[in-house]
């Protein structure tokens, strides 16, 4: 059994427009049916999510959820909420599991939530951009990758930083 590329990147940039109440809140498809699709048509059955990268240079919230399950704190993979005057802000997730392939209910699974505030930003700012990376390797059997490294569930940590001072605090873990 040969592996996709370990290094197989997919990188998808887009612009939002935030000038109208009704994109306030925002909901975009990680993984989208056509790069399912085509591994499909390559034989692989399964893909194995190894990291994803985010970066966002605007004041809002953004969450990252996995809607197959019922419970909404356990679908939430990672959450992010920035108030920027110092510049952007990237952040990793290692969501570290597989998913089948040729299910039909996994493109619509994993999804990007993005979040302002009705005050926060103007509507004469125009459209603005999120990119997002997915690292991944497609494979022909489900295996068991426990041995990578993940994010920890149930555990909050505070980085803070300045970018224009080049100083960024020791990350704290917060206690719930």
């Amino acid at each position: 059994n040969k592996f996709y590329n370990p290094c197989r990147l997919k990188k998808k940039s887009t612009g939002l427009n935030i000038g109208t109440l009704e994109l306030r809140i925002i909901k975009i498809n990680i993984l989208e049916q056509e790069m399912l699709d085509k591994h499909i048509a390559k034989g692989y059955n399964f893909i194995h999510l190894r990291l994803i990268q985010i970066r966002n240079k605007y004041p809002i919230m953004i969450l990252l959820g996995d809607i197959r399950l019922k419970r909404s704190n356990d679908s939430i993979i990672v959450v992010m909420e920035s108030n920027l005057r110092d510049g952007p802000f990237f952040f990793n997730c290692y969501p570290n599991f597989s998913m089948d392939v040729r299910n039909k209910y996994t493109s619509n699974s994993i999804k990007l939530h993005i979040k302002s505030r009705d005050e926060t930003l103007d509507e004469k700012i125009g459209p603005f951009q999120i990119i997002y990376k997915i690292y991944y390797k497609v494979t022909k059997i489900n295996y068991n990758f426990k041995a990578l490294r993940s994010s920890q569930k149930n555990i909050t940590i505070v980085i803070e930083a300045n970018l224009r001072k080049f100083s960024v605090q020791v990350p704290k873990k917060l206690s719930h």
